[in-house]
């Protein structure tokens, strides 16, 4: 299961300039966020930092927030406006293309539109913030050279193919049919998606109607907006066809569950969701342009799939041949397709922009398999197209050009592989492989391979973890005195607070900002109200990430630093993506898998003699619910002879999840007692 994108992305907002210089409000106050959201304090204790993911839900704002992702079924494709024909076979070859030379650069298709800023912002205001960009030394040089690529562009690939680029952070692809348009992938959000289509019909004066959907995998900036592209009627009436893996709800409706909370909030500092977009804040994640529009209120609409697949099929549509094949790699869902007409390949994330592969996302991730992901960028390989457009990237022309691409990134996924496997097996522990792990000078010179978004750190330390867990092998890791002892040890042997300000502060004159860090950080735990010793290690912690090239890193250093200076980032309820429109698309194991993790067992007794059991028949399925060794039980079948009670899916809804009903039931009551929203509240843990 991968992160969840979507709660992140609804919770991405930017604290005005003042404001990120008050951290205590007063009752009463209101906040304005991005420029025109205003959200009232409610808590005379409240930070800045408590709001950040709230604002989305307020009734000030000018503009509703989504809650959740609108989610609706797609009808039967027997109604479709345009109907999909299927063909047996495959466009592979048994053999890959070889290169008498490599390609270290890009060949780019027919630009047919593009501004040269931010196209939902002024453009004076737009202009100036890129000047500012590109001549401070806040920004590493890399995201520099990125910034001023990703300009908002319109790319013509054939007169079948268009890639929309540079938006926002994701990018899709138009395919002009016999008598309509099919979407591969429909950006982050209703709002940047309608933007994007007004100005392919201007550029191309193509005006056909959207029939057909594709999804090349689950994650929300892929299928977001495609309210821009068709209507929920068109999809209820299964008009349109929607085309994806067959897991692709699956991921998405898991995505939204038990760890959606954590990884929503690691978001926050890996997306640098509290910092301005700026020269010394957010400059973008190294694959796409920074509108400030993608963090503001926004809708969202996506479809469920009508059409699936598994591993390959080819299908004709409005007199287009497609491919699709799996590719498995940054998701477990995800899709490419081949276009024979004009040897065209559609990538959507497979190749994931103009990056280092983002094997490890350290907002939080299940293990990403290279050997897999290397494989898919073989099969892709194998069908010798002959240009691709990538939805994080900018697409590219040419056989030998888009060989050159692939071939780099494959090789670079099996030699960050291969290495560390070679390397552990010589005794390497997590800590020293990155050492000693350094790809060839021709990977790490390619245009399409920058030290962006991924890196070879992350990557190395991902595989160690998959294979051999967090253990490296010193059983001090098991005898180490606890968090905070150790922390007072610490500062003890150090030669107590002032000596590591001193020596901290001699550290940070000299440019030694990692060092900085890491002896700040035993003073900070020692003792978290030492101001002073969190400014230094906020200040060293700017700098540090004024100097990455990886987004990420920049974004959660300087997301930290304000969390020194300003106080804690509170984890807000609204930042869970669950609603009940998702939850219908849920098996009820995952919903109960949700309950379950958020019993607090800790107030509970788990004597054999206090197990607590009662039937429940929820939608005629035999339920035995209740409390044994202090955990949920959640079991098929009747455990006792006592009268069950009887609920529907939507009565379960509002009784575990909503707080819309209540119940004098004991046991059912007891559990509804001690389940919490992840920050200690009672139900609800999600809103409706």
């Amino acid at each position: 299961m991968k992160k969840n994108l979507l709660a992140v992305a609804i919770g991405l907002v930017s604290l005005t300039a003042n404001a990120q210089h008050h951290n205590h409000l007063t009752l009463g106050d209101t906040l304005k966020v991005n420029g025109h959201s205003h959200v009232e304090v409610k808590h005379d204790d409240d930070s800045i930092a408590g709001y950040i993911a709230a604002t989305q839900v307020h009734n000030h704002d000018t503009r509703g927030y989504p809650k959740d992702l609108d989610v609706f079924i797609a009808g039967s494709p027997e109604n479709a406006l345009v109907k999909v024909d299927y063909k047996s076979g495959s466009h592979a070859r048994a053999h890959y293309k070889v290169l008498d030379d490599l390609k270290s650069t890009v060949n780019l298709p027919e630009v047919i539109w593009s501004a040269d800023y931010n196209i939902f912002e002024p453009e004076d205001e737009a202009k100036l913030r890129n000047k500012n960009i590109q001549a401070s030394d806040s920004v590493h040089p890399e995201l520099k050279r990125m910034h001023g690529i990703m300009k908002p562009t319109i790319y013509k690939l054939s007169d079948r193919v268009y890639q929309i680029y540079g938006f926002e952070m994701t990018n899709s692809t138009i395919v002009v049919g016999d008598t309509g348009l099919i979407a591969f992938d429909t950006h982050y959000s209703n709002e940047i998606a309608e933007v994007a289509i007004e100005k392919f019909r201007e550029a191309t004066g193509i005006d056909l109607p959207f029939h057909t959907i594709i999804y090349s995998h689950h994650h929300p900036d892929q299928l977001s907006g495609t309210g821009a592209y068709v209507t929920p009627e068109q999809v209820t009436a299964g008009e349109i066809n929607v085309i994806a893996h067959e897991k692709l709800f699956e991921m998405f409706a898991l995505e939204s569950g038990f760890l959606s909370p954590l990884m929503s909030h690691r978001g926050m500092y890996a997306f640098g969701a509290p910092l301005d977009v700026g020269a010394e804040g957010y400059v973008g994640q190294g694959i796409g342009y920074v509108p400030k529009e993608v963090y503001d209120p926004r809708t969202t609409f996506t479809a469920k799939p009508n059409i699936t697949l598994d591993d390959q099929q080819i299908m004709i549509i409005d007199g287009v041949e497609m491919e699709l094949f799996h590719v498995p790699g940054e998701s477990s869902d995800h899709i490419a397709i081949y276009m024979p007409e004009n040897g065209e390949m559609l990538l959507g994330d497979s190749i994931q922009g103009e990056a280092i592969p983002n094997v490890y996302t350290i907002r939080g991730t299940q293990y990403r398999d290279m050997e897999e992901w290397k494989d898919s960028v073989d099969r892709m390989r194998s069908y010798h197209a002959k240009s691709f457009t990538n939805h994080h990237g900018r697409p590219v022309i040419g056989e030998d050009y888009v060989e050159s691409v692939f071939s780099v990134w494959r090789d670079s996924l099996q030699y960050q592989y291969d290495e560390t496997i070679r390397l552990m097996n010589k005794g390497m522990t997590r800590d020293e492989l990155e050492l000693h792990i350094t790809l060839p000078e021709h990977i790490m010179a390619h245009e399409y391979h920058r030290p962006l978004r991924g890196s070879v750190e992350q990557n190395v330390r991902n595989i160690y973890n998959g294979y051999m867990g967090w253990y490296q092998g010193d059983p001090t890791e098991f005898a180490k005195p606890n968090f905070e002892d150790r922390a007072e040890l610490y500062v003890e042997a150090l030669g107590g607070r002032d000596n590591i300000y001193q020596t901290a502060e001699k550290a940070f004159n000299a440019g030694n900002y990692g060092w900085t860090m890491d002896i700040t950080t035993w003073a900070v735990r020692a003792n978290p109200q030492d101001q002073q010793m969190k400014q230094l290690k906020a200040d060293a912690m700017k700098e540090w990430g004024y100097s990455q090239s990886t987004p990420g890193w920049r974004n959660w250093a300087l997301t930290g630093a304000m969390e020194l200076e300003n106080g804690a980032f509170v984890m807000s309820d609204m930042m869970i993506n669950l609603s009940e429109n998702t939850m219908n698309e849920m098996e009820m194991d995952d919903l109960f898998k949700i309950l379950r993790t958020r019993l607090n067992s800790e107030k509970l007794s788990s004597a054999p003699e206090d197990t607590l059991l009662t039937n429940v028949i929820l939608d005629g399925v035999d339920y035995t619910f209740g409390i044994r060794s202090g955990v949920m039980v959640h079991e098929l079948g009747h455990s006792d002879s006592g009268q069950p009670t009887v609920m529907t899916r939507k009565a379960f809804y509002d009784l575990f999840f909503f707080n819309t009903q209540s119940t004098e039931e004991p046991v059912l009551k007891t559990l509804i007692e001690h389940i919490e929203s992840p920050y200690g509240k009672q139900v609800p843990i999600v809103t409706r």
